[in-house]
């Protein structure tokens, strides 16, 4: 439907990733689509008949591509003041801006996901508001460790400092996280958590003689898999772990993992490596598992305060878990009784015989808790509640937007009387 044929407000959502599997975004389009005209601009397609979609172009990653962008983080005009010479420089960037631009939307309001889109949500809003979705910490997505991961640290606190104060209203997925960005810009995000639908069914029975363990997700070398199939050398055979993985972009690590797999007669025994679940199936697929694994090194600042989907999956499961993690996935486990975290540091991440041990050490009724406790919990830990804090975030934002100022409505009054 065109704008002019439809009276609803229009609300542009922007963000650099493939719209029709960013669980997030597809949130947003399922809150906000029966009250507002929603156009989005990204990757792949919106998925979704009812939203008007604008393609974004991909930038290159090639050495060429690489080179560029490190020169940029060097420029003087980067270093001294501004991070806009290397954000106003990439591809992407200027073929939307442009296509917005000649498409001369009315648009009412702008979403921006991430950090990527958000100055071109400050620039295509104009005086109109902007939401900015953080999802996590951009800042705390690069190494510091290394001499780039420092500059690009910097280039994104630059960018939301500049950015954040000109936002009507903000979100984050985790308490931790929202502290990080108080502090970086003295803007504080709504916590909105990266919790799926919730799945009416209950845990399945745990067998004293076979525990099953499971993950699911992509085959990233960052997932740090092998510490999870190293667990297993240090279990005994009443351990099975199976392993859903996505192999997109990450086939050689999929088949490194496999072969460590084969090279070993007691892994081969415990260990299964199988497809990756579609999205809508994955909490009934895993509820006949035990415990749900996940690692996330400690040396990333993001890592340390994330609240990975994984954890609100497992939970719409039924499963118990074992996370090695930081100390907001550490304070809601304990919260609401579900599982046990391994604290992931800044500069010693769990070992594989530390994982076995934390694994070994509950038996069969501790797992049964934790499964209970997860079928307790569900029903809060859910992308309906998140659709909520969505809606009244835009809403509230739109309405204050549409709401004449002070001065404009003493002068109304003036005129009436």
């Amino acid at each position: 439907m065109s704008a002019d044929a439809d009276p609803r407000p229009t609300i542009l959502i922007l963000s650099y990733s493939d719209l029709r599997t960013d669980p997030r975004v597809q949130r947003q389009f399922e809150t906000l689509a029966d009250g507002y005209r929603l156009v989005a601009a990204g990757i792949g397609g919106a998925g979704r008949d009812d939203v008007c979609f604008i393609p974004i172009v991909r930038e290159r990653n090639g050495f060429f591509a690489k080179a560029a962008n490190a020169v940029r983080l060097l420029a003087p005009s980067y270093r001294t003041h501004s991070y806009r010479t290397h954000y106003d420089a990439q591809r992407w960037f200027r073929s939307l801006r442009r296509r917005l631009a000649e498409a001369a939307e009315p648009f009412d309001l702008v979403l921006a996901n991430e950090y990527e889109t958000l100055p071109l949500a400050v620039d295509v809003a104009g005086s109109r508001p902007v939401v900015f979705d953080a999802h996590e910490y951009s800042p705390g997505q690069s190494d510091p460790r290394s001499w780039l991961g420092r500059r690009w640290i910097a280039y994104r606190e630059r960018l939301l400092r500049d950015c954040l104060p000109r936002c009507a209203a903000t979100m984050t997925v985790s308490p931790g996280l929202a502290e990080l960005y108080d502090r970086l810009a003295g803007v504080r995000p709504e916590v909105v958590l990266n919790a799926p639908e919730f799945v009416d069914q209950s845990p399945s029975p745990v067998d004293a003689e076979r525990i099953e363990l499971v993950h699911h997700g992509a085959a990233a070398a960052a997932r740090r898999l092998d510490v999870l199939i190293d667990a297993m050398r240090h279990l005994d055979d009443q351990y099975r772990l199976t392993l859903f993985l996505a192999s997109h972009g990450h086939n050689g690590e999929r088949d490194r993992l496999a072969q460590m797999v084969a090279d070993s007669p007691t892994l081969t025994r415990r260990v299964s490596i199988q497809p990756a679940i579609p999205m809508p199936e994955i909490a009934c697929t895993l509820n006949r598992f035990d415990l749900g694994l996940h690692f996330l090194s400690g040396h990333l600042l993001n890592h340390r305060h994330a609240l990975p989907n994984k954890l609100f999956e497992f939970v719409q499961a039924r499963l118990g878990v074992v996370f090695a993690a930081g100390v907001d996935c550490e304070r809601l486990i304990q919260q609401h009784g579900f599982g046990v975290s391994i604290e992931a540091g800044s500069s010693d991440d769990p070992s594989p015989k530390r994982f076995a041990e934390a694994i070994a050490a509950l038996d069969v009724d501790a797992i049964r808790e934790f499964k209970r406790n997860a079928d307790r919990v569900a029903p809060q830990l859910c992308s309906e509640v998140s659709r909520q804090a969505i809606r009244r975030i835009v809403d509230g934002v739109m309405e204050r937007s549409q709401r004449p100022s002070h001065r404009e409505a003493v002068s109304a009054g003036e005129r009436q009387g």
